[in-house]
């Protein structure tokens, strides 16, 4: 997921929650399977969700943004 947003997975993460800031402090040592093994249980841990479309993939703020794939 995060090769084709082109991006670090944890720029994907609600830093600003708890649990989001207790994962990011430990997260040295994670990875990307780690990590989607984390979203993949905990999904209310992505700051916005995520559009895919084949090789494409966006975060999105808004709806009207998903028209971009």
């Amino acid at each position: 997921m995060a090769g084709i947003l082109k991006r670090p997975i944890t720029e994907c993460l609600d830093a600003e929650s708890e649990e989001g800031q207790e994962l990011l402090k430990g997260s040295e040592d994670f990875t990307e399977m780690d990590w989607m093994k984390i979203l993949d249980h905990n999904p209310h841990l992505l700051a916005r969700p995520i559009a895919i479309r084949g090789e494409k993939a966006i975060l999105y703020h808004s709806p009207s943004e998903i028209l971009k794939l």
